[in-house]
């Protein structure tokens, strides 16, 4: 019952550690020369309000990508007349995905006195797991025609209490392939 107890709490530990890794996808218009942009400013708030697009989410955002456009030697315009605009959005949804446990074997206790015992082989048990899946979208956008030229995301499985990390990590790895696309590595 011991060596049950065990593995059914391994078990459970590893049901709990999120199976998810951080994706990062990107899509631009090829015709235009990304490697010219140098200023930045963002796009006025036009997003729907989703449950993790607030005021704190934007701000968090807006302050990561700031954070590593000038670290990468993008300087926000100060004129109002950038080289491309910023549009961000966080969205997220709950997920459940089904995984298969295995049970380690049971031994069993035989005869009156508890004699040596039978082992029943473990089993293979289906497992639902629950969590929530975000994604961090920045749209990038020619300030003269609106129109979008780049667009990167970020999806992770988070707390939704908590965002920070994707926010911070997924800003930054979007930015990261916006460097690629751009070819200014």
């Amino acid at each position: 019952m011991k060596a049950f107890m065990i593995g059914f709490s391994i078990g459970l530990i590893f049901s709990v550690i999120p199976a998810f890794t951080q994706s990062v996808k990107s899509d631009f218009d090829a015709t235009y020369d990304l490697s010219k942009w140098k200023t930045y400013d963002f796009a006025p708030d036009q997003t729907q309000k989703t449950f993790l697009q607030n005021s704190l989410n934007e701000k968090r955002i807006k302050t990561e990508a700031e954070s590593q456009l000038n670290a990468n030697g993008f300087v926000k315009a100060a004129t109002g007349k950038p080289d491309f605009l910023i549009s961000l959005t966080i969205a997220g949804r709950p997920v459940t995905t089904m995984e298969s446990r295995s049970l380690p074997p049971v031994v069993v206790p035989t005869g009156r006195r508890g004699g040596p015992g039978t082992t029943i082989p473990g089993a293979t048990v289906p497992v639902s797991r629950r969590s929530f899946e975000a994604t961090v979208m920045l749209d990038f956008l020619d300030p003269a025609t609106n129109q979008l030229i780049w667009r990167g995301l970020a999806t992770d499985s988070i707390d939704p209490a908590k965002p920070e990390k994707l926010i911070k990590k997924g800003v930054e790895k979007v930015i990261k392939q916006f460097m690629k696309d751009a070819d200014r590595k």
